[in-house]
């Protein structure tokens, strides 16, 4: 997939800001733990926070809410800072 335009990102960045309490949230494998997993320092792979990824059965809405919202933090269904930038450029195929 190319990169998205910007009215495309607005706009899901509005339906999801619009949306109540996000219910992918309440199914989400990382639900209750430290949240310190998925946001490893400067030359931290993040492994743990990706191996719980890895196993959720809503990964994929994770990454798209942090795709939309273009949040460049920490690690969202299983995809570090670095890829999701790459993904929002077009660099990289999208995908969870």
């Amino acid at each position: 997939m190319g990169k998205l335009p910007l009215y495309l990102v607005r706009n899901l960045r509005t339906s999801y800001s619009t949306m109540s309490d996000e219910d992918w949230r309440e199914r989400a494998s990382c639900r209750g733990i430290d949240t310190e997993e998925f946001y490893p320092g400067k030359g931290e792979s993040g492994a743990t926070a990706k191996k719980i990824c890895k196993r959720c059965q809503v990964r994929s809405q994770c990454l798209e809410y942090a795709m939309a919202m273009a949040d460049d933090n920490g690690i969202w269904g299983g995809i570090g800072e670095g890829e999701r930038r790459r993904m929002l450029r077009g660099e990289l195929p999208r995908a969870a």
